[in-house]
């Protein structure tokens, strides 16, 4: 159906209008009455005038009041949204209650047609996602069963020609070593596609339980014994045995996790040019506490970071100088590791200087915030 914009406008537009004319008209009978009065050969005084142009004002303020009346609901609840952020779709329903006019109904009609497409735009980008995130974990579990037995292939390969002991087996080892080392790769390329993934439900994947930290630390560590040796990385725990921490197991290991993995990566000592000297480095992992906060530092004496690149390494796809020069990194490991660490209310900085070193700090709250958390999960779980 056609609709005209002029007979839009003049619906909304006649009150006013025809209040001002109607002010005019009573204005002029006004003066003109008051003429009348004094004889036919007596013009109006300036008092009549006056009075007149005041009668026709009033007439046409009070036109001018109704029309606004009539939408001040509606101008109140546009207002007062307008400065309001991270309203919810629904709030745009609210306006269709306050729309009096034929222009405010059209608009929320038009408003409300504009949502409808929004809302079944969004539907199907859930949707699009959902299936991504399917497909990524199915995929990534699947490929996780012939890596397991590529790794117990190569293990065997591995223990065969140590058995022998001949020459034409002790050539293989190093070949065995590579392929060992690229299946790492790959089992970490899957991890964090799978990670990925998760973050986007991550409501649904934390579970809050009090975790002895220490213990965590060391699983952490002794998951990449050979890459420690092969790297010439001597790792060293400095955290008290005391300590405990309320978060989620798994994804606190995945925030150590990459925090090690980026240390087996640029850990290594370099001299003052940015060259590798062969020498062995040192890793320490130490935790210190206070009556808020427990803080451990994953520190390194490898080849540091550039003051620029330090600033933006939790940024995705972020690989920095030491990323193009000294590694095929991805740039996504510490990005995951920072999304992880503020959906669990956890702190994440780093410093560090150019070829020598890099501390980052993991800042575990001790707050009571979480114990409703705790709490629920407990009921869920019983449930």
């Amino acid at each position: 159906m056609r609709i005209s914009p002029i007979r839009i406008y003049a619906r909304d537009i006649w009150v006013p209008v025809m209040c001002v004319v109607l002010g005019l008209v009573v204005g002029i009978g006004t003066v003109w009455l008051a003429g009348v009065s004094r004889g036919h050969h007596q013009r109006a005084s300036v008092s009549d005038a006056l009075y007149g142009f005041l009668l026709a004002l009033f007439i046409s303020i009070m036109g001018f009041a109704f029309h606004y009346l009539r939408r001040r609901r509606l101008l109140s609840v546009v207002t007062r949204q307008l400065v309001q952020s991270n309203l919810p779709l629904d709030a745009a329903d609210s306006l269709r209650r306050y729309a009096t006019t034929a222009e405010h109904l059209y608009i929320t009609q038009l408003l409300e047609s504009y949502l409808a497409a929004y809302r079944e735009d969004l539907q199907q980008a859930e949707s699009k996602r959902r299936f991504y995130e399917h497909f990524t974990t199915r995929f990534a579990h699947q490929m996780k069963t012939p890596l397991t037995v590529l790794r117990l292939l190569t293990k065997e390969l591995l223990a065969d020609a140590v058995q022998r002991d001949t020459e034409p087996a002790q050539a293989l080892s190093p070949t065995i070593d590579e392929m060992q080392a690229e299946l790492t790769k790959l089992e970490t390329a899957l991890d964090t596609m799978l990670y990925t993934a998760r973050l986007q439900s991550f409501s649904f994947d934390v579970r809050m339980v009090r975790l002895p930290l220490a213990p965590l630390l060391r699983q952490v560590i002794n998951e990449h014994k050979t890459s420690w040796i092969r790297q010439k990385i001597y790792p060293r725990l400095d955290v008290p045995g005391h300590l405990e921490v309320t978060s989620d197991e798994k994804w606190l290991r995945f925030i150590c996790d990459q925090i090690v993995r980026n240390a087996l990566q640029y850990g290594y000592k370099v001299d003052t040019s940015g060259r590798a000297t062969n020498e062995p480095a040192t890793f320490v992992i130490a935790a210190t506490e206070d009556d808020e906060w427990i803080r451990v530092t994953f520190c390194d004496e490898g080849i540091g970071m550039h003051p620029r690149d330090l600033r933006r390494m939790f940024e995705p796809f972020y690989t920095g100088e030491n990323g193009r020069t000294h590694s095929r990194a991805t740039g996504m490991g510490l990005y995951l590791a920072a999304e992880a660490a503020q959906r669990l209310g956890i702190t994440l900085s780093a410093e560090s200087v150019l070829h020598e070193g890099t501390t980052v700090s993991v800042v575990i709250p001790k707050s009571s915030f979480i114990a409703p958390y705790v709490e629920s999960s407990r009921e869920v779980t019983k449930l």
